[in-house]
């Protein structure tokens, strides 16, 4: 399975030093029956507003 290289989502629970420490990390389409041409167009749906203690 890939690791994420990289997380620039500092609100994220999941991101330590910019690092993703999810078990799994789900990324869709940020439109429903929408065919992306671009990351910009995608969502990271494992994301979780908060930060670790």
């Amino acid at each position: 399975m890939s690791k994420v290289s990289k997380c620039m989502c500092e609100e994220c629970y999941y991101n330590d030093n910019f690092v993703c420490q999810a078990d799994y990390i789900e990324v869709r389409s940020s439109a429903d029956d929408y065919q992306v041409k671009s990351s910009q167009e995608t969502c990271c749906n494992t994301f979780k507003h908060g930060r670790k203690e």
